[in-house]
């Protein structure tokens, strides 16, 4: 039992150094591959994909108290988890068709409810009572403007809505200057890592689909129960020149040394 484990782990080792072998053997292959494929990615990503830009406002709110028609709940100042809970309330609010057709038609910006849905964003600031607005777009001055208009909207929906309610700006929108997506650097660096594991793949497959006997070593692999006998040498080896087909051939002398061998004209 510990004889076979010992054999399959060694059989193991082995192909692990042919694959091995097999990659550096085309090691120059796999750098052209993945050079080549770093540079698709990234000129894809430069001329091919609109960069988007995103632009923030900050906005402190909170309630001592709010009510739905007749229910009234009051929160005390220090129920702060009951306070945060509130923003999911407010998060509602500003995704609500109504909210968003008003941004739309306060910033003169031709953009649909729809448009808007998947441009804006909000979550906690930092796990506070701070609701952070994000507005992803591909222009930056949009980007700005709706975040601007969403500040002056919003407090304005959340007290009309919920009773003793307070909503205040703690930090205006400005114009982003450096692009949220895509990044050349990750993009890049993903293509040329794609092109050489997909590479190594197909050297792998070819390697492991390949039937022809190479050498002694793949019959001993792969026979490892039965001996070699003899081994036939290749003829048509030429590198050595020893061989029956490969010995080189004397070359041909010059027709004036010829010439002058059987004295019939001398070499000039």
């Amino acid at each position: 039992m510990s004889t076979n484990q010992n054999q399959t782990e060694e059989y193991l080792e082995i192909d692990l150094l042919q694959l091995a072998r097999e990659l550096w053997r085309h090691a120059l292959l796999i750098m052209l591959v993945t050079v080549l494929c770093a540079a698709i990615a990234f000129a894809f990503t430069k001329y091919l994909v609109t960069p988007t830009y995103r632009a923030s406002v900050l906005i402190y709110v909170n309630n001592r108290s709010f009510s739905f028609g007749d229910a009234s709940i009051s929160i005390g100042s220090g129920d702060i988890s009951a306070s945060r809970s509130l923003l999911s309330t407010y998060i509602v609010i500003l995704k609500a068709r109504s909210t968003l057709e008003e941004v739309a038609a306060e910033s003169g910006l031709d953009y649909t409810y729809e448009d808007l849905n998947g441009m804006v964003t909000a979550s906690s600031e930092n796990n506070t009572e701070v609701l952070n607005v994000t507005v992803t777009s591909t222009s930056p001055s949009d980007a700005k403007t709706i975040a601007n208009t969403i500040a002056k909207v919003l407090p304005e929906k959340i007290a009309g809505i919920i009773d003793s309610s307070s909503a205040k700006v703690v930090d205006f929108a400005v114009i982003p200057t450096k692009r949220y997506k895509p990044s050349y650097t990750k993009n890049t660096a993903i293509g040329g890592l794609l092109g050489a594991v997909v590479t190594c793949g197909i050297i792998f497959l070819i390697m492991m689909t390949d039937t022809i006997v190479h050498d002694e070593d793949t019959l001993k692999n792969s026979y490892p129960d039965i001996p070699v006998l003899a081994a036939i040498p290749d003829l048509r080896e030429e590198s050595s020149g020893s061989g029956y087909y490969g010995s080189k051939q004397p070359k041909k002398k010059s027709e004036k040394q010829t010439k002058s061998l059987f004295g019939k004209e001398e070499r000039k």
